[in-house]
């Protein structure tokens, strides 16, 4: 995307990825943002121009111009910042309405740590939320801690953004794909395919302790309990991210599956 709101098509594929899931039933989002907009200044900065009122229609039409041109479903808005402005939530509510014209829709992602009024007002006009619910322990520090354990994606984290009004079965239960690392540090990201390769069979337990190193993560068997989780109480279940996967019969998709 350029600093006019434009997004290009860039990739000649996706055009034929989207036409195979569609074939299968499937919906195929795109996502804005990412963690560069954790910086506010400079990552988030460029978009807030684009969600005024007196930018907000040209930015619109772009966005819609895009989904059609991919044959895509929706777009989600993964604006990770501290600060949307005083102009988001009415963005988000004018997307909506243009996009629900053209039967496609609006997502977001979310995590607890940087919920504000804006994002809270413009929860009635998403399609479904999907919740991050990793990355809630302070892994940049030396000791080890679990970033994604159970019970605090549920009843922390999932239960701060029913209880900001976005409905149970809108609200989508993010999973981890990969763990961190520590040894004689901070944690160290390792995807959970790179945890499987290294340790083996200690990769079902959700903390590894060898060599000196202590590795946490989510096993196959908290995985499960996750999906479950997601199909009786929650919206579903959102993964990041899918390639860092390890393959069958230690796949975390293939756990979910078998749930689902």
């Amino acid at each position: 995307m350029d600093a006019s709101g434009t997004l290009s098509l860039t990739d000649t594929g996706l055009c034929q990825f989207t036409s195979g899931a569609h074939a299968a039933g499937v919906k195929v989002c795109v996502a804005i943002g990412g963690a560069s907009t954790i910086d506010s200044n400079e990552g988030m900065g460029k978009y807030l121009p684009l969600l005024a009122p007196e930018g907000r229609a040209a930015f619109i039409d772009k966005i819609a111009t895009f989904l059609a041109a991919g044959n895509l479903d929706c777009i989600d808005l993964d604006f990770e910042s501290t600060n949307l402005g005083t102009d988001y939530a009415g963005f988000v509510a004018s997307l909506a309405a243009t996009l629900a014209a053209q039967n496609k829709e609006v997502t977001t992602a979310v995590g607890r740590w940087f919920g504000n009024a804006q994002l809270t007002a413009a929860l009635p006009y998403f399609a479904f939320v999907n919740v991050m619910a990793y990355d809630m322990c302070p892994f940049w520090e030396g000791t080890p801690c679990d970033h994604s354990e159970i019970v605090e994606s549920q009843n922390e984290e999932m239960a701060y953004w029913i209880g900001q009004g976005l409905p149970a079965n809108k609200a989508v239960l993010g999973v981890p794909f990969y763990g961190y690392r520590w040894q004689g540090g901070t944690g160290q990201a390792m995807t959970y395919a790179e945890i499987v390769a290294t340790y083996g069979a200690a990769a079902e337990d959700d903390w590894i302790e060898s060599g000196g190193a202590t590795v946490v993560h989510n096993s196959v068997s908290t995985i499960k309990s996750k999906a479950a989780l997601a199909k009786s109480t929650y919206g579903g279940i959102m993964i990041w991210e899918l390639m860092q996967d390890a393959p069958a019969p230690n796949s975390l998709l293939g756990a979910i599956d078998s749930v689902l």
